[in-house]
């Protein structure tokens, strides 16, 4: 039996190609459950256990986040200071098992697919969450967020075969 070698660049770059959209549909909802098992913990441990430098490096990057949406940055530009926001909350989580996850997400994280699952209200939502130290809040701010996209995607799969 041969084995199909495949990681997260590889998935984004088939969810980007919409060559074949019922497939590209598919696998972006296969990545979103994957991903969200893991960004719900790293929401919650993050707001468990942040430190107020963490606080400010997160309120630094949603400032940045909120002047590139503002200024109608390029796609790219606001997708990486989403990025940092999302990499404050993997160190904030207290383990590097999280940045490495997160970063593993990169490809994926930097296209438009991610505007779309974190809007700037998800950041500050998250934001509040973390500066109260509200882990439940945290969670449920990250699960709304996969949730919405997780419908988004689930609705278009269903018109591409035509239901």
């Amino acid at each position: 039996m041969k084995t199909l070698e495949l990681d997260v660049q590889q998935v984004t770059q088939l969810i980007e190609d919409r060559s074949d959209t019922e497939r590209a549909l598919k696998l972006e909802a296969q990545l979103l459950d994957l991903m969200s098992i893991v960004f719900l913990e790293v929401a919650y441990r993050a707001a468990g256990s942040r430190s107020l430098a963490q606080v400010k490096w997160f309120n630094h990057h949603l400032r940045q986040l909120h002047d590139r949406v503002e200024l109608e940055a390029h796609v790219s530009h606001v997708a990486e200071a989403q990025f940092e926001l999302m990499r404050v909350l993997a160190a904030a989580a207290g383990s590097v098992a999280f940045t490495m996850v997160v970063n593993s997400f990169r490809t994926y994280l930097h296209g438009r697919a991610a505007l779309e699952l974190f809007p700037p209200e998800t950041w500050r939502a998250l934001g509040e969450a973390l500066e109260r130290k509200d882990m439940n809040r945290a969670r449920l701010v990250m699960q709304r967020a996969f949730d919405r996209r997780s419908a988004m995607v689930h609705e278009r799969l269903a018109q591409v075969r035509g239901g």
